[in-house]
């Protein structure tokens, strides 16, 4: 979920429009690493839910699904990625 470039770590979460959902990049500050696994230190709360599948190809404000949910974006620009959201106990 973690993306990485020049101007440090992002993670895109799932922004709530009245089109439906899209991508809203968050710039986190990371902790420690285990293998593949990294933690994030600062720029997430609880309750934020953290696209998983797909931020890659994402762009702030692309529409994007849920889960099984059809992508809502245009026929002209289609972009889908999924999202989960990470409750207190963990990762689903």
């Amino acid at each position: 979920a973690v993306l990485r470039d020049e101007e440090g770590a992002s993670v895109f979460l799932v922004g709530d429009t009245p089109k439906g959902p899209v991508a809203r990049r968050a710039r986190v500050e990371l902790g420690p690493a285990s293998g593949n696994a990294v933690s994030v230190a600062q720029g997430l709360k609880a309750g934020d839910r953290v696209v998983v599948l797909g931020q890659n190809a994402l762009n702030d404000g692309d529409p994007i699904s849920l889960g099984d949910e059809p992508a809502k974006a245009p026929a002209s620009a289609p972009k889908s990625a999924s999202a989960s959201a990470a409750p207190k106990g963990g990762a689903r």
